[in-house]
């Protein structure tokens, strides 16, 4: 989504299909329903920096050079010898520094975030939901403030106190051992995977 285009026209053709369907039952379509109370864009469409950020290496490459013009300029910048494609690579270690590099990862980050949180709010405006959005309801970092600064809703949802452990109370048949389960005095359990 954020930087396929494909994957945007995707997601309008998906989401214009359910706003624009008539309910049979009420005739007005999603879009006009009152009983909306919020639409939450893409639910978690988190920065998973732990696990890479690799699908950013071009448009970030493409920002540095926008900035820096000349690998030279980068590099004096950076306070390293580096190149455009070296330096395009946005991972943790980058973006925890405490210099320009850091600087440029999180500026580049935040600027996308803030760039796909509007054109999801513009195409929802376009198809005719009139309502309340939200955005960024996952990990609380401080790099996600400012698109959700953007949003007139801000939903996060932490688990917290989410029930991880459910005693037995023979309320399933256990058919077969269960991985989490197994033969233990537990029915279920509830992960925040669940």
């Amino acid at each position: 989504m954020f930087t396929e285009e494909k994957y945007r026209r995707h997601w309008r053709a998906a989401v214009e299909f359910l706003m624009l369907r008539k309910n049979p039952y009420t005739g007005l379509k999603l879009k006009d329903d009152p009983v909306i109370a919020c639409i939450d864009f893409l639910n978690e469409q988190d920065l998973r920096i732990a696990t890479g950020l690799e699908f950013f290496k071009k448009p970030f490459k493409d920002y540095l050079k926008k900035k820096y013009r000349t690998e030279a300029a980068l590099s004096q910048a950076w306070k390293r010898n580096v190149t455009f494609e070296k330096a395009s690579l946005l991972t943790e270690q980058l973006l925890r520094g405490n210099d320009r590099a850091a600087e440029d990862a999180g500026t580049f980050l935040i600027s996308s975030m803030v760039e796909m949180s509007g054109w999801y709010y513009k195409t929802l405006r376009q198809i005719g939901y009139p309502g309340l959005v939200t955005h960024w309801d996952m990990i609380m970092r401080m790099m996600e403030t400012p698109a959700r600064a953007r949003m007139p809703v801000i939903a996060q949802h932490s688990y917290f106190a989410h029930p991880h452990k459910v005693p037995a109370a023979k309320l399933i048949k256990k058919t077969r051992p269960n991985a989490y389960v197994v033969n233990s005095t537990l029915d279920t359990i509830v992960s925040q995977g669940s």
